[in-house]
């Protein structure tokens, strides 16, 4: 969690306060449901990327999460810049993102878990029918 908030949270917290002032809404904005799952997906992303430095994967995994999404990558800096207007509200969209990302974490915690005791329960009931 320490290393979301070092990697995600504080550096777009500082382009939040870097962000342009304007208040003009986009003609074609990303409806805000949508920008917090690509906060987050685009999260993801970076983390992948600081794993793997030498990968081409931001650029490519980007355009794939936005084309997941159908959004042209100049509609959502249009859209991301505009959300980064109003600080607080930017502030509770990360962290909106950031639960999503700690649902999704213990969902696939959970099945982890449940593949491991499936696993053991088979193992055991082969070594059950062999020492028979």
């Amino acid at each position: 969690m320490v290393r979301i908030i070092k990697n995600f949270l504080i550096p777009a917290l500082l382009v939040t306060f870097i962000a342009c002032s304007t208040n003009d809404k986009p003609d074609d904005i990303v409806q805000e449901d949508i920008y917090i799952n690509l906060l987050a997906e685009l999260h993801i992303l970076r983390a992948i990327e600081q794993s793997y430095p030498d990968s081409t994967l931001r650029d490519d995994g980007m355009d794939n999460i936005l084309k997941e999404y159908n959004i042209g990558i100049e509609t959502f800096e249009e859209s991301h810049a505009y959300y980064l207007q109003d600080v607080d509200a930017q502030r509770e969209r990360l962290n909106e993102a950031n639960r999503r990302m700690k649902e999704e974490l213990d969902r696939i915690e959970e099945v982890s878990l449940e593949k491991q005791k499936l696993k053991r329960e088979a193992q055991r009931e082969a070594t059950e029918k062999n020492s028979r």
